[in-house]
């Protein structure tokens, strides 16, 4: 929305920041008391409040692509049939595609009852046991809704960036930015930034109360802070918890930046027809490079703080590696790889 440039600096990241800001929240306001059962009404009310306007956003987003953007459902389809891949994205792919597409209900319905923020919304914070009577119609409703768009924009999207290095997981903001509609662009991030957020105080909450109760306490990691005083006792679970917490959310934002990045940049090189990645978003580019040059057995050289293959035919532009596999034979090999 901003066009801010990424960075590969940890410490110039927002987002960096952004995190810490949440980790502080999270670990200061998620645990007070050591009883493991005790209620956030404060904090199930936001994500209640979060998940309304999420819903909001959405629902106008939906009808911004459908009747702003094409004249309604009919158009989205018709145009889209247009596209190479429509039939198979719209089929099983045989008896194996259906057994997988079966597989992948069964783990998505699985996960609403058994990921640890869901567990933790749906029993441990549960006050009234008739709330459950009325979450068993009103959450699937509320799943039918939200994804009543998602095939309209997921298609829109494919329609409008037809061509384009373009990752789908954008189309929801990028849609509206092509048409000049900042406005719903950021209704949109923020729709998503609140979701995100909720979703990472209560998982990393329901972590830190696994894990002292299932590892700290079980395995006598308690006993270097135990002390006679029952209060202090309580005060060290407490903290406890807070640091799992803090440390949590914190990992896993250091995880996602160093090993996830690096990892779906060497997938993208190995897997695609042609490959084109932004290479000055890499974290450790020198660590990128001795990968790639080992998966291909490559040398590369950087110019310009862009790497480009040394020996083939390269069309290098936008910051990026482009390997046209039609220009030089030895890139077939390299695809085929």
């Amino acid at each position: 929305v901003t066009e801010t440039d990424n960075t590969s600096n940890i410490l110039l990241d927002s987002a960096t920041y952004v995190v810490m800001i949440i980790a502080l929240f999270s670990s200061y306001y998620g645990t007070k008391y050591v009883d493991a059962s005790e209620k956030r009404l404060g904090i199930i009310s936001a994500v209640a409040v979060e998940s309304f306007l999420k819903l909001l956003f959405f629902i106008i987003l939906g009808i911004f692509v459908v009747y702003g953007v094409f004249n309604g459902f009919e158009d989205i389809y018709t145009q889209a049939e247009k596209l190479p891949d429509f039939a198979a994205k719209n089929s099983f792919n045989g008896l194996e595609g259906s057994f997988n597409w079966f597989l992948m209900l069964m783990l998505s319905m699985s996960a609403i009852f058994l990921l640890p923020r869901q567990f933790h919304t749906a029993i441990i914070e549960n006050r009234k046991e008739k709330h459950l009577k009325t979450a068993i119609w009103l959450f699937p409703l509320y799943l039918l809704i939200f994804n009543f768009f998602i095939f309209p924009i997921a298609w829109g999207g494919k329609i409008l960036f037809f061509g384009q290095d373009v990752n789908p997981e954008f189309y929801s903001i990028l849609i509206p930015q092509k048409f000049g509609n900042i406005f719903i662009s950021t209704l949109v991030f923020f729709g998503g930034l609140s979701a995100c957020i909720s979703m990472i105080i209560i998982s990393s909450i329901s972590l830190s109360i696994m894990l002292s109760n299932n590892i700290i306490i079980p395995y006598g990691w308690l006993d270097k802070f135990k002390s006679e005083n029952d209060t202090d006792n309580t005060k060290s679970i407490v903290n406890i918890r807070k640091i799992s917490i803090f440390l949590l959310i914190l990992s896993g934002f250091i995880f996602y930046k160093y090993y996830m990045n690096l990892n779906e940049a060497i997938s993208i090189l190995k897997s695609n027809n042609y490959i084109c990645e932004f290479l000055n978003h890499a974290i450790d580019k020198d660590l990128l490079k001795s990968l790639i040059e080992k998966e291909f057995g490559l040398e590369l050289i950087d110019s310009e703080q862009q790497f480009i293959f040394a020996d083939d035919a390269i069309d290098n532009r936008n910051s990026c590696i482009f390997i046209n596999s039609d220009k030089n034979t030895n890139l077939n090999k390299i695809k085929d790889k």
